[in-house]
Parts: structure tokens; C-alpha cells; sequence
């Protein structure tokens, strides 16, 4: 019984400092998007391209949404934008 506890408390600590990371990363590029002349349209494409793909927002039961979620976060993650228009993909977290 205790393991269980354990193990669960374990995966209570690692998504909680992957929402962490996630949250800092999304405000950060949100920060370079906000003042750009073009930044609401690009939010609105980012946040558009999320609902397409079905990921804003998983139900906290639906298992494998939230998994979907967590891939598609952690492969935006590994991507080093260049210019400010290529961090509106990072504000996934202000999404609807």
C-alpha cells in the first residue's frame, strides 16, 4: 500500500514540475508575441491549430488526450525559434 502512495506521490512531483516548465516556457513566448504589430493573429492560429488537434484543454479522466498533450508540449519544447513570430506555437497555455 505504501508503494502505491509513493509511487503516485512520484507522479504528482514529475507532472507537477513538467506543468511548471511548461507554464514558464508558454509565458516567456507569450511576452515576445504580446507587443508584436501581428502577435494577436499568430495567437489566434496557434490556439486554432491546437483546438484542431483536438489538445486544448484534455479532460482531467481522458487519459490519453492528456498524454496526447503532454507529447505535443514536450516536442514544441525541444524547438529553438529564431524570430518572434515562431514562439506563438509555445503560447498553447493561454489557449481556450
Amino acid at each position: 500500500m505504501a508503494h502505491d502512495s509513493s509511487k503516485r506521490f512520484s507522479e504528482v512531483q514529475r507532472l507537477t514540475q513538467a506543468m511548471t516548465e511548461y507554464y514558464v516556457l508558454s509565458e516567456t513566448c507569450s511576452a515576445q508575441v504580446r507587443n508584436l504589430s501581428n502577435g494577436a493573429i499568430l495567437y489566434e492560429q496557434a490556439v486554432k491549430k491546437w483546438e484542431k488537434e483536438g489538445l486544448c484543454r484534455p479532460p482531467p479522466g481522458d487519459r490519453q488526450k492528456r498524454a496526447e498533450l503532454f507529447a505535443a508540449v514536450d516536442e514544441i519544447c525541444k524547438i529553438q525559434p529564431r524570430s518572434p513570430e515562431e514562439y506563438a506555437p509555445f503560447c498553447f497555455w493561454s489557449a481556450p
